[in-house]
């Protein structure tokens, strides 16, 4: 009596057809997804794309975080005779480093503008801000100042102030501008006032080096 064998030819089918579709897809679509490549010493280096699995992909429009709008108002409230661009400028020239973060000319420019109330509100408020107590003798402020005499001669002035009583304490017209000379009249007023516990001056060269001979 003959055996009959029956075969399955539809599993075969299947099977043949997934095999056939996963050599096309590693064929064809594989090295879209990753870009393989060797490095320096032979080491394979995979890249997944970043259109498809970016996990820390943020949209361009995005709502900017409440902080970065509070400083952008912040800094245009001080910056009252600077531009909306210079507002910019400044945000991404202290932010943009430490905490990554950025904002451009048009979204400051439009963001300005809509919240110029708020800006107004928050200069006048810092305007009639009563100034902060200090004590006397504490904090000197040196300045240099430039006037035309009568005969049409540019001369620098020496000031030093006193923030806590408001005091001037130098009001000098300098010969000679080099650091040696500030350093003679800040030694003249600490001789005659006492000595300050903090020294406030500009980047001026010669102010500068007056700062760093006292420290």
């Amino acid at each position: 009596m003959s055996h009959l064998v029956f075969v399955d030819s539809g599993g075969w089918i299947r099977w043949l057809a997934c095999f056939v579709l996963t050599c096309l897809f590693v064929w064809f679509y594989a090295p879209r997804v990753l870009s393989i490549g060797k490095g320096k010493r032979g080491f394979v280096r995979r890249e997944v794309a970043h259109t498809l699995y970016a996990t820390d992909f943020a949209p361009k429009n995005a709502r900017k975080p409440d902080w970065i709008r509070n400083e952008l108002i912040r800094l245009a409230a001080l910056m009252s005779q600077q531009s909306r661009r210079a507002v910019g400028r400044t945000f991404n020239r202290l932010y943009a480093e430490r905490f990554g973060v950025s904002v451009g000319s048009s979204f400051t420019c439009e963001f300005l503008k809509s919240h110029a109330v708020q800006v107004l509100r928050l200069r006048r408020e810092l305007k009639a801000r009563p100034p902060r107590i200090v004590p006397i003798c504490h904090t000197w402020a040196i300045d240099l100042t430039f006037f035309t005499d009568d005969v049409k001669c540019t001369r620098a002035s020496l000031g030093i102030l006193d923030h806590g009583s408001r005091a001037l304490l130098c009001l000098r017209t300098l010969v000679k501008r080099n650091s040696w000379t500030l350093l003679g009249h800040l030694c003249i007023a600490i001789g005659r006032y006492g000595k300050p516990r903090k020294l406030r001056t500009e980047n001026e060269r010669s102010e500068v080096s007056v700062e760093t001979n006292c420290a």
